[in-house]
């Protein structure tokens, strides 16, 4: 790997959607959170860590049925308790903090959904599968990704289940944003690559939402053209070039420099979700933020902590 300003990981050129996406946001965020390798530190991140769960419960129903939910269940009960502490149903603090992804929550949601779609016929041919593609004929952009589930209906035809958790209702325009998203695309694009067009069902979003009142399920059956999937792939090689070339940009800076060239910011990505993006303070306080990442294993900033994504270790 070419020179660069700041230490190196290895987790700088496996790309994947999740990347990809901050990259589009911001590509100064993109930055501090893949290449530099900080993130807040003491964020738990619950959204996150309730979805494995609920990925967790998904696969383990698809595998075992009913008969599955007692063991996973204890898994899951173990590892919220090592994160959180005891769970105490009875304090209403509780569902404050968590915002209704709460154990108890989880565990009757995977008994409603069990009782939902108690007439599905899927057969498993893989679970929670990581792999790599090849986006352009010379695998120079190569992109990782992770598929949920890949399961064979009564009529041969294969189909992605993506498991999807919210608080928001499951709406129209909750269920529209998949249709474009790159992450579904990306899944089309890979098992287009395994099957014949003629036995892609499509992506299933399996969708659940926890809502203050009430636990909801919906489905979403996402399948695109051959030119909607030219335009999607089209779209995500010039994502891959831009991002070559900001590493360009980043092993010509200068950690001496008043500022950095590379990864540009992005000031109308500031907020998501009413929530001001954690390295907001980085951008207003630092012109040039390489002399602060020089050891961010041992020496992260104040405040931050050492931490990469890498999806072929999640």
């Amino acid at each position: 790997m070419t020179d660069f300003p700041i230490p190196t990981h290895p987790s700088w050129l496996v790309l994947d959607n999740t990347k990809l996406s901050d990259y589009k946001r911001c590509h100064r965020l993109a930055f501090f959170r893949h290449f530099a390798g900080i993130k807040r530190a003491g964020n738990t991140e619950h959204d996150l860590q309730f979805g494995i769960w609920w990925h967790d419960i998904m696969e383990a129903i698809l595998l075992g049925g009913e008969a599955a939910l007692p063991d996973v269940m204890r898994h899951i009960k173990a590892e919220w308790e090592a994160a959180y502490g005891s769970f105490d149903a009875d304090d209403p603090e509780t569902y404050k903090r968590f915002k209704n992804k709460t154990l108890d929550r989880l565990a009757s949601a995977a008994l409603m959904y069990i009782s939902t779609y108690r007439n599905d016929s899927f057969h498993p041919l893989k679970t929670e599968l990581s792999n790599s593609i090849a986006l352009d004929r010379e695998g120079k952009y190569v992109i990782y990704f992770r598929l949920d589930s890949v399961v064979e209906e009564p009529d041969k035809r294969i189909t992605v289940l993506e498991h999807k958790t919210t608080s928001l209702s499951l709406d129209a325009n909750w269920q529209a944003q998949f249709t474009l998203r790159s992450q579904i695309l990306t899944y089309l694009f890979a098992v287009g690559c395994c099957f014949t067009d003629s036995r892609i069902r499509g992506v299933l979003i399996n969708g659940v939402s926890f809502q203050k009142t009430a636990i909801t399920f919906d489905r979403i059956l996402i399948k695109r053209s051959p030119i909607a999937m030219q335009c999607w792939l089209d779209g995500i090689l010039q994502d891959f070039e831009e991002l070559h070339r900001d590493l360009e940009r980043l092993s010509h800076d200068n950690v001496d420099a008043p500022t950095m060239q590379a990864f540009r910011m992005n000031d109308g990505a500031c907020l998501d979700f009413c929530r001001l993006c954690q390295y907001h303070t980085c951008c207003t306080s630092w012109g040039n933020p390489l002399p602060r990442l020089q050891d961010v294993e041992d020496y992260p900033p104040d405040g931050f902590e050492a931490k990469w994504w890498d999806p072929t270790k999640a």
